[in-house]
């Protein structure tokens, strides 16, 4: 058996309430009694994802986002409603940065006195979503 499955792709819309995926393949697709899809993963960039062990709430953590980046300055950082909400503790010299934040009903991201994050897009509170 051969398989040659090629790509999967998943549009830039992870963050909206439905999402659609594709999966192309490619072979002799009438070789086989039934298909099947396992071992897939999805990475969203900017989708905080929260709770990796010892750093439960850090924005910079990296596995604490979907992609395992931290947001960069043209990241649109996604904050939905999670048991652990991120906290920034970004000093001034070396600030938090994302494109737009998007902060979720249930949602808080909190920034610690004397931190900082900068927005370089809109910052949207999306029903009772949290910014301190």
């Amino acid at each position: 058996m051969n398989f040659n499955v090629v790509s999967g792709l998943a549009g830039d819309n992870l963050n909206k309430p439905a999402t659609r995926l594709a999966f192309v393949i490619t072979g002799n697709l009438f070789q086989y009694d039934y298909w099947y899809i396992d071992n897939v993963s999805l990475k969203s960039a900017g989708f905080w994802m929260g709770g990796t062990t010892g750093s439960l709430t850090d924005w910079n953590t990296a596995a604490n986002w979907g992609d395992d980046l931290v947001p960069a300055a043209g990241t649109n950082a996604v904050i939905p409603m999670r048991s652990y909400n991120p906290v920034v503790n970004n000093d001034p010299s070396s600030p938090a940065v994302c494109n737009d934040l998007f902060i979720y009903d249930g949602a808080t991201v909190t920034v610690n006195p004397g931190k900082k994050i900068i927005i370089n897009g809109k910052l949207e509170l999306k029903g009772a979503g949290q910014m301190n």
